[in-house]
């Protein structure tokens, strides 16, 4: 469909596009068989009365179409050789809230009475507010897209998940942990973004540090892949890339966050898929790649990749942001300058602040997790070893941080997790 088309003219096309096809279906029970059984003739007979009245709808309906529109269907209609093979889909545009691996935001999340939920729809509620606000005898389908996309969060630069791995490799770094056993996997692809209205910085919530600056990464680009990051985990090095050189007595932490869905975990272009990355877990075990593992899992449908699929008796802990069938949850999304954009997301950075206010000696895994839990939308899940959840953070952490970059304050929450992955592991000898 040409996106040139203003709005009215779309849907009058649309429209007869899809009156077209019905048509096209009735005419042909129209043409049965003298053969054809009673229950066919009077179904003919039927269809037959239906296309009539569907001509003169038809015809009503063009009456409010521009004589660009009304031409190019009488056109159709009076081409004999066309009529029987015409697909309306040939004519029809769609116009999607989000990507293919992405989630589509909510809005007006905050309303009155504790409702805990969100109102509408961003892209839902753009394109109805856009309609309406314009002419649509001269808003084409293009001023529609151009304007709905500027005010939407789904397709802009799917910051929060990125920001959270920066924000992370500083607490890591503030617990003491030995950077050249830590392993980060970025796309790399916000700092320095066109639509960034401050190049080379990176926020994680309203205090506006930069938590991009001083984070080494070691994969970034299209080396962010299913494969590397088991390789990265199993040890498997090619081309020189850093990865886990771990031992039976090496404690492991793995922080992800990035898009998902059921049963799988996405990248750049590709996704890993909870069997996979299962059987990548039990090949450690089996190989003694590790004393304890603990996985922390920012995305959407997080629960899927380990419910009835994580034994547990592989000393093994997995900490999801959201159950099986649900989305994890954007925060900070009023940010200042238009960004258009959370800044993080509900699970990461109330994990970071949990780690970052207590002293992890006298602070469990399982106390992290309630604090969390009590602070997001979505329902965090516990999966595999909960023998884990019992011992102090120190476990993973080596000592308590002090690094904060604001407020643990969570506010204006909508359904996010976006498009990114980033691995951080640490193995402490």
């Amino acid at each position: 469909m040409d996106t040139n088309l203003t709005v009215l003219e779309a849907a009058c096309l649309t429209h007869a596009a899809l009156s077209l096809e019905e048509l096209v279906a009735t005419r042909s029970l129209s043409t049965k068989s003298p053969q054809a059984t009673g229950y066919k003739r009077r179904r003919g007979r039927e269809s037959r009365a239906r296309i009539s009245y569907k001509r003169l709808c038809l015809g009503r309906f063009l009456l409010m179409c521009t004589e660009k529109i009304t031409n190019l269907v009488l056109s159709i209609l009076t081409t004999p050789t066309a009529f029987p093979k015409l697909s309306p889909f040939a004519l029809v545009l769609a116009l999607t809230a989000a990507s293919s691996k992405e989630s589509s935001y909510g809005t007006f999340c905050e309303p009155k009475d504790d409702l805990d939920t969100c109102l509408a729809d961003e892209f839902s509620y753009g394109w109805m507010i856009a309609a309406t606000d314009n002419d649509v005898r001269t808003f084409t389908v293009d001023d529609l897209y151009n304007t709905v996309k500027d005010q939407i969060l789904s397709h802009a630069m799917m910051y929060g998940d990125k920001s959270d791995i920066y924000h992370a490799y500083h607490v890591l770094l503030d617990h003491g942990f030995n950077m050249n056993n830590v392993i980060t996997m970025a796309y790399d692809d916000i700092a320095h973004n066109e639509e960034n209205p401050h190049p080379g910085e990176v926020y994680n919530d309203y205090s506006y540090t930069d938590v991009y600056k001083g984070v080494k990464i070691d994969y970034s680009g299209e080396d962010v892949s299913p494969a590397n990051f088991l390789n990265a985990l199993k040890g498997n090095a090619s081309d020189n890339k850093k990865v886990l050189n771990s031992t039976e007595n090496d404690k492991i932490l793995v922080f992800y966050s990035d898009h998902g869905g059921p049963n799988l975990i996405a990248f750049l272009e590709d996704d890993l898929y909870s069997v996979d990355l299962i059987t990548t877990l039990k090949t450690m075990h089996q190989q003694k790649r590790y004393k304890r593992m603990l996985l922390l899992i920012e995305a959407c449908y997080s629960g899927s990749m380990f419910e009835d699929l994580l034994p547990n008796n592989i000393n093994i802990l997995a900490i999801t942001a959201a159950n099986k069938s649900e989305s994890s949850y954007g925060t900070f999304c009023s940010p200042k300058d238009g960004m258009y954009t959370c800044l993080a997301d509900e699970f990461s950075y109330n994990w970071m602040m949990a780690a970052t206010n207590h002293d992890v000696r006298n602070f469990t895994v399982k106390q992290m997790y309630d604090e969390v839990k009590d602070k997001i939308r979505s329902h965090e899940m516990m999966y595999g070893d909960l023998n884990i959840a019992k011992l102090p953070l120190s476990e993973f952490f080596p000592k308590t941080g002090n690094y904060s970059s604001g407020t643990s304050k969570v506010e204006n929450t909508f359904c996010g997790a976006m498009l990114l992955v980033v691995l951080l592991v640490e193995h402490i000898f």
